[in-house]
C-alpha cells in the first residue's frame, strides 16, 4: 500500500522540530521523513514521532557541513573512515526512531576512484544492516554542485555493482526532471529499482500540482508500475501552492490503485 510521507525538514510550518510530526498527522500524513534528525536532542524527536503516531519513513546520513555545499562523504577518496563514523551515527537514530531506510548521500567529489570508493561503502553499510534499507539518490548539478551521483544511469550502474538486496534508488520527481528532462522516462527506465520516492511541484519545487497533465501522469505511472513504498513530499512551501493539494494526490492515488486492484 503506498503511504504518503511529509518531509518535516522542509515542510516546518513554521514550528520547532519536535512539533511538526504532529501536525503532519494533523494534515492527514500517514508518516514523516526527516532529512537531518542530529541537530536537536534526539530524544525530544523520538517522543514527538511516537506521540504523533506516524512512523519515520527515512533518514539521510549525517552532514554537518551542508550550508557549506558538503553533500556527505560515502563517495569520496579518503574519506571511508569518516562515512563509517557517520553511518554508524546515522544507524544509531534509525534504530532510536524506528526509521527503515536511510538514504547514503555520496559527497561532492569528480575523483578517480570515486565510483569504486562509493561501491565499497555501500557494500560495507549494507553488510553491517541487512535490516535496513538503503538508498542513493541522484542530485541534480544545479542543486548540488558537482555531486558525484548526479545522473540515474550512474546510480543504476552503482547499484550493480553493489549487488545486495537491500541498497536501492531513491527517485525524486524534481531532481529526475533536472537531470534528465522527462521525470516520467525516468521512472519508466528505473521503477523496478526504486525502494522510495519523493515528489514536488515541477515548475518552482513547491507542492505537487494535481493540474498538471506530467505531475499526475508521473503518480499515475508510479501506481501502475507496482510501486508500493512510501512518496514522500518533500518541496519548499510556495504562495501561490493548492492548499488541498495533499487530498488531490491522494485521489490520484486512489484512483489508480482501485483500476489496479479491481
Amino acid at each position: 500500500m503506498i503511504r504518503l510521507a511529509a518531509n518535516i525538514t522542509l515542510l516546518d510550518w513554521a514550528l520547532p522540530m519536535a512539533a511538526r510530526p504532529a501536525e503532519a498527522a494533523r494534515r492527514g500524513f500517514d508518516g514523516v521523513e526527516c532529512l537531518f534528525p542530529y541537530t536537536g536532542p534526539l530524544p525530544d524527536l523520538i517522543s514527538a514521532r511516537e506521540e504523533s503516531g506516524l512512523p519515520m519513513a527515512l533518514i539521510n546520513t549525517p552532514e554537518p557541513r551542508w550550508a557549506e555545499g558538503a553533500r556527505g562523504c560515502a563517495a569520496i577518496p579518503g574519506e571511508s573512515a569518516a562515512f563509517r563514523a557517520g553511518f554508524d551515527e546515522a544507524l544509531i537514530c534509525a534504530r532510536s526512531l524506528g526509521c527503515g531506510t536511510i538514504h547514503v548521500m555520496a559527497g561532492v567529489t569528480q575523483k578517480d576512484g570515486a565510483f569504486e570508493t562509493f561501491v565499497t561503502n555501500l557494500r560495507a553499510a549494507s553488510d553491517s544492516a541487512p535490516a535496513l534499507t538503503l538508498t542513493i539518490e541522484p542530485l541534480n548539478a544545479q542543486d548540488a554542485p558537482g555531486y558525484f551521483l548526479n545522473d540515474y544511469d550512474l546510480a543504476a550502474r552503482v547499484l550493480d555493482a553493489v549487488e545486495r538486496p537491500n541498497v536501492a534508488l531513491q527517485f525524486d520527481s524534481w531532481h529526475a526532471a533536472r537531470i534528465h528532462g522527462d521525470a516520467r522516462a525516468v521512472w519508466a527506465r528505473h521503477a523496478p529499482r526504486v525502494r522510495h520516492v519523493q515528489i514536488s511541484g515541477a515548475e518552482a519545487r513547491g507542492a505537487p500540482d494535481m493540474s498538471a497533465d506530467a505531475e499526475r501522469e508521473l503518480l499515475e505511472d508510479i501506481v501502475r508500475s507496482g510501486y508500493s513504498g512510501w512518496i514522500s513530499a518533500e518541496f519548499i512551501p510556495q504562495p501561490g501552492d493548492d492548499p488541498d493539494w495533499l487530498c488531490l494526490v491522494r485521489a490520484v492515488l486512489d484512483g489508480v490503485l482501485e483500476l489496479r486492484e479491481g
